[in-house]
């Protein structure tokens, strides 16, 4: 596991230096609100076609020169960290088919100040990578999941897959259960698709 900190238990043991009044006031609003939370996206490929997100043939992407580097992400995570910053969730398209995505979660866990490293995840691959990311520092993973059906579940994605979705959401509990890691699910609420299977 990545030293910088121990998230769920509160214990930070890299702590960063205290963020200068220009640091501060960049990330205080017009309302005095001080934000400590970055969201990065890190990939705009997802290997699902959710109806209300993607059309059925993906979308054009841009080129590779033009997005950040693993390198310019860690380094900007870093800025924010010295001005503040103490959680940090990784978002996309889909973050988990970036190839270094658990090499990027450590460097990300292990910056001063940093205290939460999370992901949001169409749950697809997270299975496989649950062991390595939550060693790496991952402490929170929010699960999008609309449906319990599994028919539904491949009208809405266009894609099958609903079983590793169930298995990833079972492991990920598992660590929960261990207090290893904090499980949101995300939910879209569809009138007429979905709103049914709510309790």
């Amino acid at each position: 596991r990545a030293p910088a900190h121990d998230a769920l238990s509160g214990a930070a043991s890299a702590p960063a230096p205290a963020p200068s009044p220009a640091d501060r006031a960049m990330l205080t609003d017009q309302f005095g609100r001080v934000h400590d939370y970055l969201r990065i996206s890190i990939s705009e490929r997802c290997n699902l076609r959710c109806t209300y997100c993607m059309p059925a043939d993906g979308v054009e992407l841009s080129p590779r020169e033009s997005l950040l580097t693993t390198a310019e992400i860690v380094a900007l995570a870093a800025r924010f960290a010295a001005a503040g910053v103490r959680k940090i969730r990784l978002t996309g398209g889909e973050p988990l088919v970036r190839p270094d995505i658990v090499s990027l979660v450590e460097q990300l866990a292990a910056l001063p100040g940093i205290e939460t490293v999370g992901v949001t995840t169409n749950g697809i691959k997270l299975r496989r990578l649950l062991p390595s990311l939550v060693d790496a520092g991952l402490t929170h993973v929010n699960i999008s999941l609309d449906t319990l059906d599994e028919a539904k579940f491949a009208a809405l994605t266009r894609r099958r897959g609903f079983q590793k979705v169930q298995g990833a959401l079972e492991s990920a509990l598992e660590y929960a259960d261990a207090g290893r890691l904090k499980v949101k699910i995300n939910c879209v609420v569809m009138r007429g698709t979905n709103e049914q299977e709510l309790a």
